[in-house]
């Protein structure tokens, strides 16, 4: 009889290098995906929704402050513009957040700070949208 000699593969735990490689390749795919949508576009808009929350509160403030008979007012005038106006209608402010789409409003405040309606503001940068809300009863900005 002959003897068999069965040859057995050896199988320790752990990883081959060509396994290593595949998990790197995939984790700096991802990486850079994640990078490119959390660019500055992100950021950009976040800046600028709250630029537009200081300007809605600065003409509140206006507005409370003011001895006169009459409300100041903010509203947009193109899809990328909106201005502070006083009583009369006259701009105290033109401001221009480019590359960012406004939804259309307008808001006037009255002498304790109250809002004329409470209102959504949406600013869209590419993909991404912010929105700015004032709170009807309250005046609140967030």
């Amino acid at each position: 009889m002959g003897s068999v000699r069965k040859e057995y593969l050896r199988t320790e735990p752990g990883f081959t290098l060509i396994e290593l490689i595949m998990v790197i390749v995939v984790l700096g795919i991802l990486s850079v995906h994640v990078m490119t949508r959390m660019s500055g576009n992100t950021m950009e808009l976040r800046s600028k929704a709250d630029q537009l929350a200081m300007d809605i509160r600065q003409t509140q403030a206006y507005s409370m402050s003011n001895t006169g008979v009459g409300d100041f007012s903010i509203q947009s005038t193109a899809t990328d513009t909106y201005q502070i106006r006083n009583p009369v209608g006259t701009a105290l402010s033109t401001t221009t957040l480019s590359g960012v789409t406004l939804t259309n409003f307008a808001l006037s405040f009255d002498g304790r700070g109250q809002p004329n309606a409470g209102v959504t503001i949406t600013l869209t940068m590419g993909t991404s949208t912010r929105t700015v809300q004032v709170v009807a009863t309250t005046g609140l900005v967030r």
